[in-house]
C-alpha cells in the first residue's frame, strides 16, 4: 500500500465537527461586538452631542452656585439660571444675589437659610430673616466673621431645596436653617401646581430632575415648545387649580415633602453642619380663605339650607351681633362643616366671644380646609416636627410660638404682610426666635449670655436702614399685590386695602430725608457686600 506524500497529509481537512465549531466561536465573537456596539453607539453618540453643547455653550448650569472672582479671590454667587429646571424658563425665580469666598475665612462662620419666599424676605430681602439673624448674630459676636447666606427662593418647595442642599453641602455652611411648607401643594409636582406635572411620584421627580441636568435634554425641551403659562401673574395663576383636603394626591404630596425633608436634614448632617428645623407659623387671623368648596355629597336642598342659614350668619355678624351669628353658622355647619369661609367666620365670632380656645381650633381649620393652599396646613407641620425628630435635627417650634405670642393666641396682620410673609417685626420675631438655638449650636451657648449685646427692633431697622421710606415702599408693593385676585377675592379685602391706604398716608416718600439713616447703617457695616455694593 502506497502512503500519501507529507505534503498531502498537511492538507487533510479538519474533521467536520472542528470546523463547524471554530466557526461557529468566530461567529459569537463577533456578535458580541455587534451588540456592545449597537448598545454603546447611541450613548456615544449623546455623550459627542452633549459635550458639543457644553462646549458651544448651549443650554445653562443647574447648580445653585457658580464659581467666580472677586479682587482675584475665588467666590460663589449665584446662578440665576437655577430655577430652569423647575419652571418653565419665562416663570423662573432667581436667587437672591449671593456672594461669599470658596474658601471659608480662618476662624469664619458661615450659616445658610433654606426655604421659600417667607424664607427668603419677600416683599423685601433686605429686612428678611437672613439679614436679621446675620445682625443679632455679628452684634453678639463681633470678634468673629459671621456670614448668613440666604439660599431661599420664591415659589418653590421641598423637591428644589434638596437640590439646593445637595450644592450647599460644598460649601463650607456651619448651620443650615430650614423654614419650609408653604408652597408644598403649589410649588413644582405639588398637587395644586402650574409648573407641570401634579403630584409625580418622588422616583419620577427624581429622574425628571436628574435627566434635566444635561443640555441635550434641555434642548430637546425648547424645541418641543411650551404650552404652560408664560408670564408671571403671582399667586393669580393658580386659581383654576384648587386642591380639597380629601384629594387623593394630597397624600403623595404629604409623603414627599416628609422624605424630601428628611434627606435634606441628612445632607445638611453628611457635611457637617448642624442643622436646625423649624416649623412655619401663617396668618390665622387676617387672612381669610381663599378660595372654598362644598362637601361631597351635599345636596341641592341640603345646600339651599346652608345658604339660609350662613347668609343669616353674615347679617348678623356684620351688625356686631356675634352670638346670633355663631349659632347660624353653627346650624349651617350641620349641614356642611366642611366650607373653609364658614369656619373662619365661625372663629371670628368666637374670637369676639372670647372662646379662645375654639376660635384658634376654627381658625386653623379654616386654613386647613382653603383650597388654594398658598399656607402649610396642620399636617406639614407635624410633617416637620416628625422629621426634625425623627433625624435628631434642632427643633423649634415657630407655629406654636407664634400662637402663644399672638393677641388671642392667632397670629395676624401684627407679623405678616399678607398670608405668610413676615413684616419687618415678624423677620425680627422669627430671627431672635431662632438666635438661642443657632448659638447654642454654633457655640454650646445661647444669646442670652450676652444680654446686652442683643439689639433691638428699632436697633436693627437701624444697622438695615429700616426707614419710614422704606417703610412706604413696602406697603406700596403689598397694596398693589393685594389688589390682585386672589386677595381682591378675600372677604376682608376692602378692610385691608383701606388700612394700607391709611398707613401709606402718614409715611415719609422722600428718600432724601432718611440719607443720614442710611450713610450710618453703611458705615456699621463695613464688611456686608451687600452695603458696598450700593
Amino acid at each position: 500500500m502506497k502512503r500519501a506524500p507529507k505534503s498531502q497529509k498537511a492538507n487533510v481537512d479538519p474533521a467536520p465537527g472542528a470546523r463547524h465549531g471554530k466557526s461557529t466561536a468566530l461567529h459569537s465573537g463577533r456578535m458580541r461586538w455587534y451588540r456592545l456596539l449597537a448598545i454603546f453607539s447611541p450613548l456615544m453618540v449623546v455623550l459627542v452631542v452633549e459635550l458639543c453643547l457644553r462646549v458651544f455653550g448651549c443650554g445653562f448650569p443647574t447648580s445653585f452656585f457658580l464659581s467666580a472672582k472677586q479682587e482675584g479671590k475665588p467666590v460663589l454667587i449665584e446662578n440665576y439660571q437655577f430655577g430652569w429646571r423647575f419652571f418653565p424658563s419665562t416663570l423662573a425665580r432667581s436667587p437672591q444675589p449671593i456672594l461669599f469666598p470658596t474658601v471659608k475665612p480662618p476662624g469664619g462662620l458661615r450659616v445658610f437659610v433654606f426655604g421659600e419666599s417667607a424664607a427668603m424676605g419677600d416683599p423685601e430681602p433686605s429686612y428678611g430673616l437672613a439679614r436679621q439673624l446675620e445682625r443679632l448674630l455679628q452684634a453678639a459676636h463681633p470678634e468673629r466673621a459671621i456670614q448668613v447666606v440666604n439660599v431661599a427662593m420664591t415659589a418653590i418647595n421641598s423637591h428644589v431645596i434638596r437640590d439646593i442642599a445637595r450644592d450647599c453641602a460644598g460649601a463650607e455652611g456651619d448651620c443650615w436653617i430650614i423654614y419650609a411648607g408653604n408652597n408644598e401643594v403649589v410649588g413644582p409636582y405639588g398637587a395644586g401646581t402650574v409648573f407641570g406635572r401634579q403630584a409625580a411620584s418622588l422616583a419620577f421627580i427624581r429622574l425628571d430632575l436628574a435627566l434635566k441636568r444635561f443640555r441635550l435634554v434641555q434642548a430637546l425641551g425648547n424645541m418641543g415648545g411650551n404650552r404652560q403659562a408664560t408670564e408671571w401673574r403671582g399667586m393669580e395663576m393658580f386659581r383654576e387649580h384648587e386642591v380639597t383636603s380629601h384629594d387623593p394626591k394630597l397624600r403623595r404630596v404629604y409623603d414627599n415633602f416628609e422624605r424630601n425633608m428628611r434627606a435634606i436634614i441628612d445632607a445638611g448632617a453628611r457635611c457637617g453642619a448642624k442643622v436646625v428645623v423649624a416649623s412655619v407659623p401663617v396668618n390665622l387671623k387676617d387672612c381669610p380663605p381663599f378660595a372654598s368648596k362644598h362637601r361631597a355629597g351635599l345636596t341641592a336642598d341640603q345646600e339651599r339650607e346652608w345658604t339660609a342659614r350662613y347668609e343669616a350668619g353674615r347679617k348678623a355678624e356684620g351688625q356686631g351681633r356675634f352670638a346670633e351669628a355663631l349659632s347660624a353658622y353653627e346650624q349651617a355647619a350641620q349641614f356642611d362643616a366642611e366650607h373653609a369661609e364658614l369656619n373662619y367666620r365661625r372663629a371670628s365670632c368666637q374670637r369676639a366671644l372670647g372662646q379662645t380656645n375654639a376660635a384658634k381650633a376654627s381658625y386653623a381649620l379654616a386654613r386647613d380646609l382653603d383650597t388654594l393652599r398658598f399656607r402649610a396646613d396642620s399636617r406639614l407641620n407635624e410633617i416637620v416636627r416628625r422629621s426634625a425628630r425623627s433625624k435628631s435635627a434642632a427643633f423649634v417650634d415657630a407655629e406654636e410660638e407664634c400662637s402663644r405670642a399672638a393677641p388671642g393666641q392667632v397670629p395676624g396682620d401684627e407679623v405678616f404682610h399678607d398670608h405668610v410673609h413676615l413684616n419687618f417685626s415678624g423677620n425680627y420675631w422669627l430671627a431672635t426666635l431662632l438666635l438661642p438655638e443657632v448659638e447654642r449650636q454654633l457655640f454650646g451657648q445661647t444669646a442670652d449670655a450676652n444680654p446686652a449685646l442683643r439689639l433691638s427692633e428699632s436697633d436693627m431697622a437701624r444697622r438695615l436702614a429700616f426707614t419710614d421710606f422704606d417703610r412706604g415702599r413696602v406697603a406700596e408693593e403689598m397694596r398693589a399685590r393685594l389688589r390682585q385676585p386672589p386677595f381682591s377675592e378675600q372677604s376682608n379685602y376692602a378692610e385691608r386695602d383701606g388700612g394700607l391706604t391709611r398707613q401709606l398716608a402718614v409715611l415719609t416718600n422722600s428718600p432724601t430725608s432718611s440719607l443720614t439713616n442710611y450713610v450710618d447703617a453703611i458705615r456699621l457695616a463695613t464688611n456686608d457686600w451687600c452695603c458696598v455694593r450700593t
